[in-house]
Parts: C-alpha cells; structure tokens; sequence
C-alpha cells in the first residue's frame, strides 16, 4: 500500500510537472504567434485542432478502451491475450489512418469553400491543415504503445516525455519564426515533429517495461477488435456529442461573425483548456491504480480512491480558477495587449463558471472506462451537446452580430454545467453503488470555497494596483496561499489534513 501511495505521488507530482511545462509553452508562444500572425489568424489553429476532434470520432472507439481492456488482461497474467489485443488495435489503427487520410485530403482541397479564410491566408491555413491532420495520423497508428507505462503505472515516463516534446515545440516555433518569414503552417510543423518523438518514445518505454507487448499479425484477432469496438463505441459517441456541443463554437464564430471574432474566442478558450488539462492529468495519474483495484476486485479501496481523487481535482482546480475569476482582466491586459482585455475577460468568465463543477468531478469519470459503464454516460453526454449545438444553430440567426460571439460562450457553458451537475454525479453514484447525493458533498464544498477565495481576492485587487507582470505574480501567490487555505479548511477529509500535519511534522524532525 506504501509503495502504491509513493507511486500515486511520483505520478501526480509527474503531471503537475508537465502541466507548468505546457502553460510556460502556451504564456509565451501565444501571445508571440499573435503578434507574428495577427488574433484572426491565430484562430484558425484551434479551427484544425477541432478538426481533428472530428477525425477522432473515427478512432476513439477502437482505442479508447484499448488501454483498459490490455492493462486488466495484463494484470490477470492473461499475456496471450493482452498480445492479441495490442496488435489488433496497431493493425486496425493503420488501416484507419489509411482511411482518415483520404477523408482529409479532400476536404483540405476545398476547404476555402468550406469555412472563410482571407485569400492572403489560403495556402498558408491549407498547409496548417495538412500538417495538423498529418499529426494526428502519426499520433493514432503509434497510439497502442502508450499502454506500457499505463500498465506499469509509471506515468512519470510520460511526463518527461512530454516535458522534452514541449521545449521542442518552442524551439522549432521560435526557430522558423525568427530565421524565416513568419507562416501559420509552422505550428503544424512543430506539432509533427513532437508527435514523431513521442512515437519513439512510447516504442522505448514499451521495450524496456512491457517486452511481451509486441506487434505481430499472427496475433491479429478481429474478435478482439469487435469487442474493444463494441465497448468503445459509446466513447465515439461521447466524442460527437462533446464535438457538437463544445467543438462547432469557433466553426460557427468564422461562419456567422467573422475571422477576428473566431480568433477572439480562440484565444480566451486557452485558459479554460489549460486548467481542465491540469486537472485531467492529475486525475489521469489515478487510473492505472483504480483499473489494478478493479480488475482485482477491491471496491472498497477503489471507493477509497475515487473519492480522494475527486477531493484532489477540487483543490488543484480551486488555485486558477480563482484567479482567473479575479484578475482576468488584469492578465489579459498584460498577456496579449493588442486585443481588447475586457472582452476576453468576460467571455472566459462565460467560458468558465460550469468548470470548477466539472473538475471537481472529472476524476469520477474514470470509473466510467474502469468498470466498463460507458453506455447511459455517453448516451446522456451525447444528449446534452445535441441540445447545446441545436441551441447554438438556432439561435445565433437571431442575436444581433455584436452579441453573437458572447451568445456562443454561454450557451456552451450552460449545457456543460447542467452535464456536470446533475447527470454526472448522479450517474457516477450509481455506478460504484453509492446514493445519489454522494458526489454533491463534494461539488458544494468547492463552490463554496471558490465563492470565498473571489470575496477575498476582489478585496486585495480593490487595494493593490497592479502594473506589471511581477504585481501579477504576487498576486498569483496571493491567489495560490488564499485557495490553498480554503482547500484545505473546506475541500479536503478530515483525514487528508491529519495526513498532511504528520507529513510536515516528520519533515520538521527531520
């Protein structure tokens, strides 16, 4: 039990690590690519990006469960089988890069019929296209040697991986950007290159931890693959739906405003996705340790567990959001001073007030590929983002031009929130057998602490003028001391503080 606690927390510390690297490379790469490119051109990245959540939609029932269905076969020193199932998955995923390659082909040949797009940035968009699709086909067919660390939950390996593939990323941007004529496509580029690399690695890691996972065709089974595909099916459709309700936002920004409008919104949805990454990572650090628990039937450590995790997602999300709740505008003015900082405050607030509720709960959602329950989840979740895209669809005809573009945040964020509180806990309760109210504990406490820290954190921005980066930074300490205060008088167990107390006592004795 030691050495799984150890393990969690090399984990965790592993993803907190990678999730600075990832904000250090977005705070400096995004406000530079504006300033090289321009906000209406920066927009068309995240444009490819949800793209590729379309493309993905063809994929991720195959490799969704595949990590799952390999590490608990694994575990139940069933190699033969967990052989059988990583080749299938290899084999299909390049069969199925095969195919999403000729898809996308043709829709980059059309794509200026497609979607508005400058004619000084025509060839420009198509390469960043080509580039972002070619990218994500590499991601896919290397995909299956992603489940070694997951099995021998050294997700820490991950982390140094992607620490490396993010300088990189910087490198090749600031390289191409200084040393040629600035070019959208070079983000595609750059994204290429680290995806390569992160191939290699992976095949690394599954030599030196899993040598028994290799790819032949003799292992080929499509059974198998009908299995993980049955299985797997309802993460596709969880995917469409998050795809419609989440992804079209930035599509209908360039169709119904304009350009500079879907660059605009581009930019203030990079904070929400950063700190849901940061989340998501944290939580992603539990799963090799509650598949293990599952697959051996420990429910009640499994139990354990989840909810520790979800106390975990609280506290960690507590520290941005109430600072971007708080001093937003501030940061905006600094981050990128040639857009208007007010108008991206507001819409990352309209953006953002469903997520303190979903991450909270975004550890629950691995009980939903744990145990296999991923049905009536990606039926519900389908549901609700059909809802928002046919209120987005609707109703943006009608919304003066001026207001379209706050319209799109909040209609978003409205569905997302009735999503995470009221089916998702809910459901989540249900599956580990608990009452329905079991979660809500947990989602009022930090709503209540997030409430606080911005009572709090208004009043010191009422008395502190802020003029430059470094009264920014202290205000991030402020912001950091006042929502760990919280977390741990509000969010946090009696027994995770009675943990934390012995842990620095023994570090003082020491």
């Amino acid at each position: 039990m030691k050495s799984e606690s150890k393990r969690l927390s090399i984990n965790i510390v592993a993803q907190v690590v990678t999730f600075v690297t990832q904000l250090a490379v977005n705070f400096f790469l995004t406000p530079f690519i504006i300033a090289e490119l321009g906000a209406d051109a920066f927009g068309y990245i995240s444009l490819a990006e949800n793209f590729v959540l379309g493309a993905q939609v063809l994929v991720i029932a195959l490799n969704s469960m595949a990590g799952r269905f390999v590490a608990v076969a694994y575990h139940q020193n069933k190699i033969s089988e967990a052989k059988s199932l990583f080749s299938s998955v290899f084999y299909s995923n390049v069969i199925l890069s095969l195919i999403i390659f000729f898809l996308c082909s043709g829709l980059i040949f059309y794509l200026e019929e497609l979607i508005k797009i400058p004619q000084s940035l025509v060839l420009d968009v198509k390469l960043l296209f080509t580039l972002i699709f070619l990218n994500f086909i590499v991601s896919i067919i290397f995909s299956t040697y992603q489940v070694a660390t997951f099995i021998k939950n050294r997700l820490e390996l991950n982390a140094i991986r992607n620490v490396v593939s993010n300088v990189m990323r910087v490198a090749v941007l600031i390289l191409s950007f200084s040393l040629f004529i600035p070019r959208l496509w070079y983000v595609g580029l750059a994204a290429l290159l680290c995806s390569v690399y992160i191939a290699l690695c992976n095949i690394r890691y599954t030599r030196l931890l899993t040598p028994e996972m290799t790819v032949a065709l003799r292992d080929f089974d499509f059974k198998k693959v009908k299995e993980l595909l049955y299985s797997g099916m309802w993460n596709s459709i969880t995917k469409l739906g998050n795809l419609l309700g989440q992804g079209v936002d930035l599509l209908l920004a360039n169709l119904f405003i304009d350009a500079m409008a879907m660059g605009t919104l581009s930019v203030t949805k990079k904070i929400p996705v950063v700190i849901l990454s940061l989340v998501s990572s944290i939580c992603a650090a539990f799963a090799p340790s509650l598949t293990k628990k599952f697959a051996q039937q420990e429910n009640e450590q499994l139990k354990e567990e989840l909810c520790f995790s979800v106390r975990v997602a609280g506290c960690v999300a507590l520290f941005p959001c109430s600072f971007i709740f708080s001093f937003g505008d501030r940061f905006y003015a600094l981050w990128t001073p040639s857009v208007d900082s007010f108008e991206l405050y507001v819409l990352t607030i309209l953006g953002l007030f469903s997520m303190p509720t979903a991450m909270a709960l975004e550890g629950v959602q691995n009980i939903f590929m744990v145990a296999n329950k991923v049905k009536i989840y990606s039926i519900a979740t389908f549901s609700i983002n059909m809802c928002s895209f046919l209120t987005l669809l609707g109703g943006i005809s009608f919304i003066p031009e001026d207001y379209r573009i706050y319209f799109l945040a909040l209609v978003t964020s409205g569905w997302s929130l009735l999503r995470v509180a009221v089916f998702l806990p809910i459901y989540g309760a249900y599956c580990i057998k608990e009452r329905k109210t079991f979660f809500y504990r947990a989602i009022v406490n930090v709503n209540i602490a997030l409430v606080l820290c911005i009572i709090v954190l208004f009043g010191v921005k009422k008395i502190y003028i802020m003029n430059s980066w470094l009264d920014l930074t202290l205000l991030a300490v402020i912001s950091f001391a006042v929502s760990m205060f919280f977390s741990y008088l509000l969010i946090l167990s009696v027994n995770d503080r009675k943990k934390i107390i012995d842990f620095i006592a023994r570090k003082l004795r020491k």
